[in-house]
């Protein structure tokens, strides 16, 4: 090189061989210092390196000065004294810079909201579309930090959206907001049969689970509820189906039942044909007890449903399971009083108040 002391400073320095001599004491050696990786030294670090130098400090004392090994100040002198040039570099910028977390959430949040039916694979694909190259697991990482889970889908109707149901829900809504859960009965069937079993079970990995039911359902099991906020206050289940004959039985043998929840009580049912028979509207009149009848498409505001729901889960846990149809008829009456016992009928009416409460306000639903 054509500056001297850049030759001097910067061939590569010869290994130190320490000769002892026996009768003078050997000199004492610099400590070496820890090496620290060249990506650490930042723009203030290098500036700093070339001022000592210029000072005439060794590569040895401006090492100590940044914890960082000689070699590294060989190297980036070199670097910055190339061509006679005091060029201090740049901080070094290592791949890609990462995209800010709260960036890759909000797309995150955009692409599910529009379509949340979306696997990885296809979150993944979208993702990079849209500028965001990631591993499966990375995004798998993403995900949780953003509390976005895979879910089971729900499946809503079409028509449930249409605009003569939205208005058929809040005239139902207008009618009952200020009406109390206590004067509130709901009445609905549900049908429980062999093949009713659990979702899920335990096994090793690698082992299919499996559960052994017949192969014939059997015949169904009816089950006829009326509830209230505080409990079960009728039912009866048999074999088959109900209609208007039987459904109207029930109503005669529970009448007194029925009174006894409120001294205005109001009955609320779905559409099912045999509830608008002419004897069940006759009865209710009789017995001067109100009756409104579920918009459709709306079983958000039957809390009954979310009653069934408890009783079919409580139901898939009796083990063993019954083999026959009359051995589910002896399983009714315990699982309708576990639901009593279970408290569980006041929260599902508080759930079914925020439905009326958006279905007043022309809310969707989902």
């Amino acid at each position: 090189m054509e500056d001297g002391y850049v030759d001097e400073l910067f061939e590569t320095p010869p290994l130190d061989v320490n000769v002892v001599d026996n009768e003078e004491d050997p000199a004492p050696q610099t400590p070496e210092v820890e090496k620290k990786r060249v990506a650490q030294l930042c723009k203030r670090d290098f500036e700093t390196m070339l001022r000592m130098h210029m000072q005439g400090k060794s590569a040895l004392e401006i090492a100590a000065s940044l914890n960082c090994s000689k070699w590294c100040v060989y190297k980036r002198l070199t670097e910055m004294l190339k061509d006679g040039r005091n060029c201090i570099p740049d901080e070094r910028k290592r791949g890609r810079k990462p995209k800010p977390y709260e960036e890759i959430s909000q797309k995150l949040r955009e692409i599910v909201q529009d379509d949340n039916s979306l696997n990885v694979n296809v979150i993944r694909q979208r993702m990079l579309a849209e500028g965001f190259e990631m591993t499966k697991s990375t995004l798998c990482r993403h995900l949780n930090r953003a509390r976005i889970t895979r879910k089971r889908l729900k499946r809503v109707t079409i028509d449930s959206t249409l605009p003569r149901i939205v208005e058929a829900r809040k005239n139902y809504a207008r009618a009952l907001v200020n009406v109390p859960n206590s004067r509130l009965i709901f009445l609905d069937e549900t049908g429980i049969n062999l093949h009713t079993s659990p979702y899920y079970g335990c096994l090793p990995r690698g082992v299919e689970a499996v559960i052994r039911r017949p192969a014939n359902q059997g015949r169904n099991v009816s089950l006829l509820m009326a509830i209230s906020a505080n409990g079960v206050v009728a039912h009866k289940a048999l074999r088959g189906s109900y209609n208007a004959v039987l459904f109207e039985e029930f109503l005669n043998e529970n009448v007194e039942r029925i009174k006894a929840v409120h001294e205005r009580p109001i009955a609320v049912m779905d559409n099912a044909r045999f509830h608008h028979s002419e004897n069940v509207k006759d009865f209710f009149e009789r017995n001067n007890i109100e009756c409104h009848y579920l918009p459709a498409y709306s079983p958000e505001l039957n809390p009954i449903e979310e009653c069934f729901s408890a009783l079919k889960a409580s139901y898939r846990r009796i083990t063993p399971p019954p083999a026959s149809t009359d051995a589910i008829l002896a399983q009714v009456p315990q699982l309708v009083e576990r639901l009593n016992a279970d408290l569980q009928l006041e929260g599902f009416y508080r759930h079914m108040r925020e439905f009326v409460d958006k279905a007043f306000n022309d809310l969707p639903f989902h």
